[in-house]
């Protein structure tokens, strides 16, 4: 109840972004855009990797006549499990990076909403994240 009402209070004269503030947001932006492009590159990778460890695997696998471990499940199981992890990561990445895009331009602007925008996204990126902490 006492969290509600802290939630519903008008804190606009309380709080303000500072030029420190600002200045800390600002770097924040820049090092999730890094972190989001690392991740998207990563998603990429994945991706290859699923497509090429799924065909080698089943051609080395038709190749020896082995029905190892992987070669009974096939080279499609690799690459429809990696393709799902790349999947399943891209959102928190997409989170990330409209985070720190909204950010940016609500410092250039000095843009309300875009503020808000953002730190909407950042709390999904989080909220992500803890879901899929909880799954593991």
């Amino acid at each position: 109840m006492e969290q509600d009402q802290l939630l519903d209070a008008d804190f606009s004269s309380a709080f303000g972004i500072t030029p420190d503030i600002r200045a800390f947001l600002l770097e924040i932006a820049r090092w999730a855009i890094f972190l989001a492009i690392i991740g998207f590159v990563m998603i990429e990778l994945m991706v290859l990797i699923a497509v090429f460890a799924g065909s080698f695997i089943g051609i080395m696998s038709s190749q020896l006549g082995d029905a190892g471990a992987f070669g009974a499940l096939g080279g499609g199981f690799i690459t429809v499990l990696y393709l799902f992890i790349a999947g399943i990561y891209a959102f928190p990445v997409l989170y990330l990076f409209r985070f720190a895009k909204q950010m940016k331009l609500a410092l250039k602007t000095d843009n309300q909403e875009a503020l808000s925008s953002s730190f909407e996204n950042l709390k999904s990126h989080y909220k992500f994240i803890g879901v899929l902490m909880m799954v593991f």
